[in-house]
């Protein structure tokens, strides 16, 4: 990914998330990581590790959730 360096256990979790997408494997993943261990990034560099071998790909990105971010109750 431009300009971002991942640290090793990204790296190594994009590895296995890529060895886990693979043709005729799982279709659902779970990435579950603390707060601020860039589970955003690591899901980036996937994207677009998998685009690269994938062409014909279209990933859609939801993110429920139950209030608007930067509004605090």
């Amino acid at each position: 990914m431009q300009g971002i360096e991942l640290k090793e256990f990204q790296i190594n979790c994009v590895n296995k998330l890529l060895d886990a997408t693979t043709v005729g494997s799982k279709k659902e993943v779970l990435v579950q990581a603390p707060t601020g261990s860039g589970k955003t990034i690591i899901l980036l560099d996937y994207i677009e590790e998998y685009i690269e071998e994938n062409k014909n790909t279209i990933f859609v990105w939801l993110t429920p959730r139950k209030r608007r971010l930067g509004r605090a109750k």
